[in-house]
């Protein structure tokens, strides 16, 4: 990530990982906390596009989603501090 903004101002690459740190972050609180239960409907989205093709065998738990949000959540709060820090 640090060669994102080579070709313009020095700073530039550590406001391109501020700006992905704070969207990671943000797609890792809905996902890991459930959030407006995001979780559930996509799960319920992913059972009905299963029925609709004729499969039989449900869809993945919710632990997998789980934990790829607290790993975006993690990701996105440490990349967005070091973004803040060297930005400001």
């Amino acid at each position: 990530m640090p060669m994102a903004g080579r070709t313009m101002d020095p700073g530039s690459e550590y406001l391109f990982m501020l700006c992905s740190g704070l969207v990671l972050f943000t797609i890792g609180c809905f996902l890991a906390f459930n959030l407006w239960g995001v979780v559930d409907r996509f799960t319920a989205f992913l059972a009905a596009q299963y029925a609709q093709s004729g499969r039989t065998t449900p869809p993945r738990g919710l632990s997998v989603l789980r934990l790829v949000g607290a790993l975006f959540f993690l990701l996105g709060g440490a990349l967005a501090l070091t973004g803040a820090v060297k930005v400001f």
